[in-house]
């Protein structure tokens, strides 16, 4: 999923809180508040799904960005200030 439908698919989950904040899908009583937990309960689940599928799970953050400062001047002359 790139990042547009990531942001159309968070679009959609707002719509559909903020209209049953509002009373549109008997959001009144406990019904309505078992339907906002589901919704809840189903992007916390997609979430972890994107996560676990995520190439950037299986290296550390540190890995990552390890040598993002190689032969960068300007790096090397701050660095001199914490000796």
């Amino acid at each position: 999923m790139n990042r547009a439908e990531e942001v159309a698919e968070h679009a959609d989950l707002s719509v559909r809180l903020n209209s049953e904040r509002r009373g549109e899908k008997g959001s009144r009583g406990k019904g309505g508040q078992e339907a906002r937990v589901a919704v809840l309960e189903q992007e916390v689940a997609d979430l972890k799904s994107k996560l676990a599928r995520s190439p950037l799970s299986e290296v550390p953050w540190w890995d990552r960005i390890a040598g993002t400062f190689a032969n960068d001047p300007p790096h090397d002359e701050a660095m001199k200030a914490f000796p």
